[in-house]
């Protein structure tokens, strides 16, 4: 490819593009020309996780399944593996009622579920209140490539109360719709 005169190899343009670690950074990087707009403005797509990490479960649960991040972009998917535990409760609680408040764990569950790479240090160490009293119950329950028996097991959990069939906030402390896990 030709910048300004000087020929750059797509490959060390595809390298310069996967180091660029935040999602803005990226948008401008492929702002810059026509032809980096269409080679990475598909690609920029995938990155969106970010954005819907803690915030919007239907569109960090689409993208999760819609692309194959430990293919494409390992270290991202790392990334955002610390980030949901490191994050786990301080973004937002959903409320069963006016005073009975419950951390969101469904985000945790969609990468711990999908992917291998989340280990129990990682947890311990960001989260010890979520290592202690929730993941062993989540890890427990897990059943690799089958989620109907995965829900069930949560369903019959004594612990993990928000990710339940039977858990339903009807406070208007809540900012969003809640949204079950999918089946």
């Amino acid at each position: 490819m030709e910048i300004q005169n000087i020929y750059i190899p797509i490959d060390i343009i595809d390298i310069i593009y996967k180091k660029i670690p935040k999602l803005k950074d990226k948008e401008n990087f492929y702002k810059v020309n026509k032809s980096f707009y269409e080679s990475y403005h598909e690609k920029t797509k995938m990155y969106y996780l970010e954005v819907y990490l803690n915030v919007d479960y239907l569109k960090f649960y689409n993208l999760l399944n819609k692309y194959d991040y430990e293919k494409v972009d390992i270290e991202y998917l790392k990334r955002i593996c610390f980030e949901s535990i490191k994050y786990l409760n301080l973004y937002k609680y959903i409320y069963l009622d006016n005073i009975r408040g419950f951390g969101d764990y469904r985000f945790i569950f969609e990468l711990l579920f999908k992917y291998d790479i989340i280990n129990s240090y990682m947890i311990e160490q960001n989260s010890p209140h979520f290592h202690t009293h929730f993941y062993p119950f989540l890890e427990k329950s897990i059943v690799k490539n089958n989620r109907k028996q995965t829900i069930e097991n949560i369903n019959n959990s004594d612990m993990l109360f928000s990710l339940k069939r039977k858990f339903i906030p009807k406070s208007e402390k809540n900012k969003t719709q809640w949204i079950h896990l999918f089946e």
